[in-house]
């Protein structure tokens, strides 16, 4: 955030800022768009006019540098999506705003199956291929509203604002089907990818990092139900992740007690492959 301070004794015009200036107060910005509203205000006011223009010549550079830097600094730059930094912060905010004003969201994350498998027998710039066209695809699939992430790898993260568990599941149908119907060229084979996805939607009584672990669990649910499948959290990934960590001689600390009796159905669509329009990425 900006903050600008006074006192100034503005020549001219805007008496509102003039006001809030005189006493020394600071004024805000909370981008640099604003921040530049409120220098242009100054330099009207208090420059010379001989002066004026290549002051704000100069202005209008600093802001477009600006912007841009702080663009590519919330942006991922191989898919264009939001980077893991800037979603987290986004995410903290949504837990907030529902809080305050007692609306929901659901919270996606899914990867796609077998990439590194693809990887290894195929190169990097097969897998980079499958990156960017599954980007495409869930710009394509989603809201202006909704904020979109690359996290990290393969591995994309969803906000849907003022959304249902229902919708989000439709919206994971949809990515899902897209892409299940994406022919991969590569030296003459055909591939296909699948996606694995989890959901979990607002619960005011949990934080976001847990909101987060939670997805992320029904994400790992997903592939162990055979990937190319779509989980909604529940107790009983809960406790499929505990009889998994028991098995494998694996603690967590910070994991709730629960019982047999607090087991409930997983919520588990899984479907075939799309069969339909075939769409061929060279």
């Amino acid at each position: 955030m900006t903050s600008l301070k006074g006192p100034f004794s503005g020549r001219d015009s805007d008496s509102s800022l003039e006001n809030k200036l005189s006493d020394g107060q600071p004024l805000k910005a909370e981008t640099m768009d604003e921040a530049a509203d409120l220098l242009r205000c100054l330099i009207a006011s208090n420059m010379p006019e001989e002066y004026k223009e290549a002051s704000n010549h100069l202005l209008d550079y600093i802001v477009e540098t600006g912007n841009s830097s702080l663009d590519a600094a919330r942006h991922d730059a191989m898919t264009g999506l939001y980077n893991q930094g800037y979603f987290l912060d986004t995410l903290e905010k949504e837990v907030n705003r529902c809080s305050h004003n007692g609306s929901t969201f659901s919270l996606v994350l899914f990867d796609l199956d077998n990439l590194k498998a693809l990887n290894d027998s195929h190169g990097h710039a097969f897998g980079d291929k499958a990156i960017k066209k599954a980007a495409e695809v869930l710009r394509k699939e989603t809201r202006l509203s909704d904020t979109c992430a690359r996290y990290g790898g393969d591995e994309y993260a969803v906000i849907l604002p003022s959304t249902s568990v229902e919708d989000a599941q439709y919206m994971c149908q949809r990515v899902r089907a897209y892409l299940n119907r994406i022919q991969f060229l590569h030296n003459g084979e055909e591939k296909r990818i699948g996606a694995s996805f989890g959901i979990r939607s607002y619960d005011p009584s949990v934080s976001a990092s847990e909101l987060f672990r939670q997805a992320d669990d029904a994400l790992y649910h997903s592939k162990g139900e055979g990937k190319n499948v779509i989980t909604v959290y529940s107790k009983e990934v809960e406790l499929a992740k505990r009889r998994r960590q028991s098995e494998q001689g694996v603690g967590d600390s910070d994991e709730r007690g629960l019982s047999d009796t607090d087991e409930r159905d997983v919520e588990v669509l899984c479907r075939d492959y799309v069969r339909g329009e075939v769409t061929k990425v060279a």
